[in-house]
């Protein structure tokens, strides 16, 4: 009877005993991956490349009227830029405003009038956008819309001898279109390229001292490398 008891308690204790072991081990829990977050205030400084499409009409007074020749041209601009944004899930909602300084300049002869030559001058642009995006992590696709401004100077000038006889200057408004890739390198810091179409119409542009009055028709596509500070919280 005495082995007997001896035998039950010996099965009982290794019917135990492995569990009772198992809890003292150590147990491996799987690491917590620590997303990105772009929620937060933005600073940074930006170099863009300006393409731009003129097309100049003359009105008047004088005749002949009509067409009076085009340009294209590309400058190089740099400048500043302060954005917010709000991260729910993987969509990221925010605006941003931008200007830049730089000169982009091209001219054509005039279709109408003998040795007599257009130009234009883009000194300054800014934009003030609102952006969409959807992230994953540290990298965010988005797409922005909203107005652009563009500070010209126009020159009308004699071809043989770079004479200028009329001029005007305009600041111009227009809606705005684009999108970018932003990825963040570290906590703070990320970088993002971009680009943006301004839908800047056409105008009557009244030169002086002449009087003589050219409706300017154009667009501006804007290609930009962005570095940004990033005060999101973390």
């Amino acid at each position: 009877m005495r082995s007997l008891l001896l035998a039950v308690v010996g099965l009982w204790a290794l019917a135990v005993a492995p569990p009772a072991l198992a809890a003292d081990l150590p147990v491996k829990t799987a690491p917590v991956v620590k997303l990105y977050d772009w929620t937060g205030f933005s600073i940074g400084l930006n170099g863009s490349v300006a393409l731009s499409d003129k097309r100049w009409a003359y009105v008047g007074p004088l005749l002949p009227t009509g067409d009076d020749g085009a340009h294209n041209f590309t400058g190089l601009f740099g400048g500043a830029q302060v954005g917010f944004d709000v991260q729910a899930g993987s969509w990221v909602f925010g605006a941003e405003a931008q200007g830049d300084w730089g000169r982009a300049q091209g001219s054509s002869a005039s279709l109408l009038f003998a040795n007599q030559s257009n130009r234009t001058l883009i000194d300054a642009y800014g934009l003030i956008n609102g952006r969409f995006g959807y992230a994953l992590n540290n990298a965010l696709l988005y797409a922005k819309g909203g107005a652009g401004v563009v500070h010209e100077k126009y020159d009308v000038f004699a071809t043989d001898t770079g004479i200028t006889f009329a001029s005007a200057s305009e600041t111009r408004w227009g809606p705005t279109v684009g999108a970018g890739f932003e990825l963040a390198f570290s906590e703070h810091v990320s970088i993002a390229a971009e680009y943006n179409h301004l839908f800047l119409g056409r105008r009557d542009i009244s030169f002086a001292p002449t009087a003589d009055v050219y409706r300017i028709q154009q667009d501006l596509d804007l290609v930009a490398l962005k570095l940004n500070y990033r005060f999101n919280g973390r």
